[in-house]
């Protein structure tokens, strides 16, 4: 099984198999960021992917600024987007330059690899608001728990030249699910295979609402990208920089 996280071939079979999630999802993530009177300036796309998000608000006259820790996925978004600017980095060493909004599309906030996951959130929502300038917006999807009647224990897709297969599970009474995926693509007559874990620690809105009010956000939640709505136990959080906030509230972990 292999270490890596969207190697060549899964990212491949990403960006040309499930990019219609972040197509939907441009143009509501514009109007949330444009109703809160931000229309220039500087958005950091965390979790970029292929480029599709981060293109999108460099076209309405935005500074946009690219990350995600996948070589390939970076590799990627610079061949669809030549001109575009694009940082490999993960959450935990991720140096986030002053901006405007911070975006994160595709559950990216829910992947993990520490067995405290809860926390890694929280400084990161702590390291949000250093970077956001006053009123500025932190928007990002996230899966919720789930039960275990609530998951399929197996899918698949297939495309033209490729096939991907995915067994999933859940742990921590639905607060962790494993995906242990495995890729076929086509490479001349013959398809290369790949196989990768991806961990995910599912958050309810409560604990994420607490948290980002705990580090001096004010939140909203929805279920869609303006029209565009998102699957079944998948929230849609909105957190505004207080100009002025008040004195810092108790700290409020994640991890349960």
């Amino acid at each position: 099984m292999s270490d890596s996280f969207y190697g060549t071939d899964v990212s491949y079979i990403h960006d040309r198999g499930f990019s219609r999630f972040v197509d939907g999802c441009c143009a509501g993530l514009l109007q949330l960021v444009q109703q809160q009177g931000i229309n220039r300036g500087r958005i950091v796309d965390l979790g970029c992917g292929g480029g599709i998000s981060t293109e999108a608000l460099a076209d309405v006259g935005f500074e946009t600024l690219g990350i995600d820790q996948s070589a390939a996925m970076i590799k990627l978004a610079r061949q669809r987007w030549p001109q575009g600017k694009f940082r490999r980095a993960s959450l935990e060493d991720l140096p986030l330059p002053e901006c405007q909004a911070i975006t994160a599309l595709g559950e990216t906030l829910n992947y993990t690899r520490t067995v405290h996951p809860g926390r890694r959130l929280s400084r990161f929502f702590a390291r949000a608001h250093r970077a956001l300038t006053p009123n500025g917006l932190l928007i990002f999807d996230i899966r919720e728990p789930l039960n275990r009647g609530e998951l399929a224990s197996k899918q698949q897709w297939q495309g033209e030249d490729w096939a991907c297969l995915v067994r999933q599970g859940l742990t921590r009474r639905g607060r962790t699910l494993t995906r242990h995926v495995t890729s076929f693509r086509q490479l001349g007559k013959l398809y290369r295979r790949e196989d990768e874990i991806h961990v995910q620690h599912l958050y309810s809105k409560s604990e994420l609402v607490a948290s980002l009010r705990a580090r001096g956000f004010r939140v909203r939640t929805r279920r869609s990208y303006g029209t565009y709505r998102l699957h079944d136990h998948r929230l849609v959080v909105v957190a505004k920089k207080v100009a002025n906030p008040r004195s810092p509230r108790v700290f409020v972990p994640l991890d349960r």
